[in-house]
């Protein structure tokens, strides 16, 4: 080897050290920069998030309060509470017929008073005594009329020789029996009638 190409090779290695050492240099530099973005934008980040947290602390610490101002007020002041309200006494009610509820014109706990119709009872029973009892008045009724007829015509032929006192005797005492007829089947309709009209129940 010559001594040229010795200087020329110490050169190249003096020259190649050189750019490793500038290309080392350039690398920390952009990892240290890059590290210093970093850092900078995590402390830009912090200070942001304190400066958050101060407002909303210096926010929450002033207490929030709700005026009112004073009226007068009423005279009087209605207080509902819940309850239970229980009847006194309890009445039981009876109907003097049996039959079947129609129509129940009164519920639990409704306000009623004296006279008041409660319920109104179907009764089949009763409604069929009552135009039995009413039939048999007027058949009663009938009979009565012609027994009256009956004993004023034998009444008009008492002073002649046609009737006796005593058939005379016994068609008026027919006509009063009939009369007697015509005041029962009066006295069953009216019985009947009495029960019939009071099939509502009252209070």
């Amino acid at each position: 080897m010559t001594p040229e190409h010795d200087k020329t090779g110490g050169v190249d290695a003096r020259a190649k050290a050189a750019v490793a050492a500038r290309k080392r240099k350039m690398g920390f530099a952009i990892v240290a920069g890059v590290a210093g973005v970093l850092i900078i934008i995590g402390l830009v980040q912090r200070h942001s998030a304190y400066m958050q947290l101060a407002r909303e602390t210096a926010h929450d610490a002033v207490p929030v309060v709700q005026v009112i101002y004073p009226q007068q007020g009423p005279d009087e002041r209605e207080l509902s509470l819940p309850a239970n309200i229980a009847a006194w006494y309890q009445a039981p009610i009876y109907a003097q017929v049996s039959g079947y509820v129609k129509m129940w014109y009164k519920d639990f706990g409704a306000r009623v008073k004296a006279g008041d119709v409660l319920a109104e009872i179907e009764t089949p029973g009763l409604d069929a005594q009552y135009a039995a009892a009413q039939a048999n008045y007027n058949v009663a009724v009938a009979r009565y009329k012609l027994a009256q007829i009956t004993a004023r015509r034998w009444k008009a032929l008492q002073g002649t020789q046609a009737v006796s006192q005593q058939e005379v005797d016994v068609q008026a005492a027919n006509a009063e029996a009939e009369k007697a007829q015509v005041e029962a089947a009066q006295h069953d309709v009216e019985r009947l009638s009495l029960i019939h009209i009071s099939e509502h129940t009252r209070h």
